[in-house]
């Protein structure tokens, strides 16, 4: 029984802890990483966010993308002393627990709409709002507003639209931050999607 625990709560934990990162999104520019990176390290990289998406803290994540830049730092051709790595570093990090923070509203704000829609129903939504997120290379500031109303529009009964309008709008109000972060994000600016070709 143990056993069976312990795997439910692992496979648990990895559903949590996943951030869905794809390689040529915004994070891409904080490592410093471009067109013009040669190509061994692009693959490095491309291997690096594969594994940041299966690490399930965000302590292991910012560890994870430090080991990375300090051992390829020389190799991207954009850091050029130890004072940029430290930059790239801070910056990249700081997008990694951006990431963090985004992925977590947006499953927290899943788990209210799951108890209040059709199983059916609940999984359109949560695949809508993961696709949107993959298509827009993980810029939810972008895609967020458009998400809402694709939710709403999803929802055919005018009692349930006002129902989850109540709890978006409830959660938004306790969770201020969000919105905060996304007025101070015009879009392009610091999420541009990556080219790696």
């Amino acid at each position: 029984m143990r056993l069976v625990t312990f795997a439910v709560s692992a496979c648990f934990l990895a559903i949590v802890a996943s951030q869905g990162i794809v390689y040529n999104s915004w994070i891409c520019t904080s490592f410093s990483i471009g067109a013009t990176t040669p190509t061994d390290v692009k693959n490095k990289y491309k291997t690096m966010i594969a594994n940041l998406n299966k690490d399930t803290t965000l302590k292991a994540q910012k560890a994870r993308a430090t080991t990375f830049l300090n051992k390829n730092w020389k190799l991207i051709g954009t850091i050029f002393d130890k004072d940029v790595l430290a930059q790239t570093i801070t910056r990249s990090t700081g997008m990694i627990e951006s990431r963090w923070k985004i992925t977590t509203y947006l499953k927290e704000l899943l788990a209210k709409l799951k108890a209040k829609l059709a199983a059916a129903k609940f999984t359109e939504i949560k695949n809508m709002l993961w696709a949107k997120d993959k298509t827009n290379g993980n810029n939810a500031y972008y895609f967020y507003d458009e998400w809402k109303e694709d939710l709403l529009a999803a929802i055919p009964a005018a009692a349930k639209k006002t129902e989850i309008t109540k709890i978006v709008a409830e959660y938004e109000k306790a969770n201020p931050d969000f919105e905060a972060e996304k007025k101070s994000f015009l879009p392009g600016k610091g999420f541009n999607k990556c080219s790696l070709t």
